[in-house]
């Protein structure tokens, strides 16, 4: 491909996410959603501008790769401690009883097991990006039923990390029990986690303070992007996916003191890729599909998000948490989520998923995440009918708060510092 065409089609890639995420920004939807939606208007099942996807494919997985690493910096392994028993227990048990109830139900219908062990754990995630907008827009993030959703997002992930984690062993060894790649996986993983780990408590820190010192802003963002990208290049080369290296990646360096320095320089980059990724995911989806078989994917969505808030609900009732948190916690996360799409084309591209599921579970992934927003904004009219009708299964217990508010009980006397340039790093050291 010549450079000028490289930039033309960059250039029509960007334009196309750009006024459609203007549009839907107006409309109060997704950005997510816009983006994939510009890929359907641009790719070969629209207008044909663009009618390769794999041309701008690479770029998405960089921009998968930032994805991940982002996320690693959110989980430093002293926060996962510090979250309550109960939200645990609620988060493990909303992933479980919705792979397998999932699980079940395929099978029912005549679909392989190994299909339906795929789908039931794409209908586990859901949309971390959509449901913390809304929480954040409608002022309730910081309430029980608001935290209780953020902390099941953030184990959906951890889960999310580790599917990613077996693809490639599962496509290598297709025809074989599916127990064996993912142990095998989980091994490896484990052991590479293990080696990172050690590195980090001995030279990482002290290569970060010297690359700061002597190199910069400029040149610490850039060994970070090799840190990132070259993790992810090593995980892949031994059998696991680049997207666990990147995670790891992130996870080590979430410990470090340049934790937000690392990600305010990163977030750009993963925003610009991502978009591409969404887009050029977007190119992959046929609205032919939909108007060829508009029962079966409304009924599929339907069913994912009534399974979906049923589970949620369920193993919130089971944690003991109050019902109307429940209700609320059921009804934010019935739908699927953007690592949905990313697990999906991977499988995709693994041969593990035939092109026919592709297009129903992205097509019907894409509904749920549209619906989102809308039923997040209604929910508080929805939990008083469903409370007053479901009244006599209300468990009484502790305060459904209290797992959720340690961390901030815990503050005592403490300083913030605003800025962590060198006077900022010289304060903390003092202190």
């Amino acid at each position: 491909m010549h450079t000028s065409q490289a930039l033309i089609l960059i250039l029509l890639l960007l334009l196309a996410a750009f006024c459609s995420g203007l549009l839907f920004r107006r409309l109060q939807q997704s950005t997510i959603i816009a983006y994939l939606l510009s890929g359907v208007i641009i790719g070969p099942h629209g207008l044909r501008i663009i009618s390769d996807p794999g041309q701008i494919n690479m770029l998405g997985e960089i921009g998968v790769i930032l994805l991940l690493f982002i996320l690693g910096l959110g989980f430093p392994p002293k926060r996962i401690f510090t979250m309550g028993y109960r939200a645990l227990l609620g988060g493990t048990l909303q992933i479980t009883l919705t792979a397998l109830g999932t699980i079940a139900l395929t099978v029912l219908l005549g679909w392989s097991l190994v299909i339906g062990v795929f789908v039931g754990s794409l209908a586990a995630l859901s949309s971390t990006a959509i449901v913390i907008k809304v929480l954040n827009d409608q002022a309730v993030i910081d309430s029980i039923h608001g935290r209780l959703m953020v902390w099941y997002l953030i184990i959906q992930d951890l889960a999310a990390v580790l599917m990613i984690a077996v693809i490639p062993t599962l496509a290598a060894d297709a025809g074989a029990n599916i127990l064996t790649p993912v142990l095998v996986s989980l091994s490896k993983g484990i052991a590479f986690l293990a080696i990172f780990l050690l590195l980090n408590r001995t030279y990482i820190p002290r290569l970060q303070y010297w690359v700061a010192s002597v190199g910069g802003k400029e040149l610490f963002l850039i060994g970070t992007i090799i840190f990132c990208l070259g993790t992810a290049l090593i995980t892949e080369l031994i059998g696991l996916s680049f997207a666990l290296g990147a995670f790891l990646a992130g996870l080590v360096v979430s410990d470090s003191e340049f934790n937000y320095q690392v990600r305010a320089g990163m977030v750009p980059f993963r925003d610009i890729f991502l978009c591409i990724f969404f887009v050029a995911l977007g190119m992959l989806l046929d609205p032919g599909y939909f108007i060829a078989n508009p029962g079966w994917v409304l009924a599929v969505t339907l069913g994912i998000m009534v399974l979906k808030f049923f589970y949620t609900f369920a193993a919130t009732c089971i944690a003991r948490y109050p019902l109307k948190t429940a209700l609320y916690t059921g009804i934010g996360l019935a739908q699927m989520g953007e690592f949905t799409f990313v697990i999906l084309q991977m499988e995709f591209q693994y041969r593990l998923v035939s092109e026919d599921i592709f297009y129903l579970i992205t097509t019907a992934s894409l509904l749920t995440m549209a619906l989102t927003p809308f039923m997040i904004r209604m929910s508080p009219h929805a939990v008083e009918w469903l409370s007053r009708l479901t009244a006599g299964l209300h468990m009484p217990g502790k305060d459904a708060g209290e797992d959720l508010l340690q961390p901030e009980a815990t503050l005592r006397n403490h300083v913030v510092i605003c800025g962590y340039g060198p006077i900022g790093i010289t304060i903390g050291r003092v202190l």
